[in-house]
């Protein structure tokens, strides 16, 4: 995989606080979801978010979550 490092920019602050109210996450981890939006990325590897939501065009994936194996 590729990591990407980017400034954050104001339009990243407005979409944190849109987020922030649209999915009631904190304004950090609505930050990190507008940069990683901005940045292209399709997913968002975080223990502390719902597993599977969709939000800002990303999947946001636990890495410690149990998957059912079929």
């Amino acid at each position: 995989g590729t990591w990407v490092v980017r400034d954050s920019v104001v339009g990243d602050l407005f979409l944190a606080t849109e987020l922030m109210a649209l999915t009631g996450y904190s304004f950090w981890d609505s930050h990190i979801l507008a940069s990683a939006e901005a940045s292209g990325a399709e997913w968002l590897y975080s223990e502390d978010m719902q597993h599977g939501h969709k939000v800002a065009g990303l999947e946001i994936r636990n890495p410690f979550a149990k998957t059912r194996q079929e």
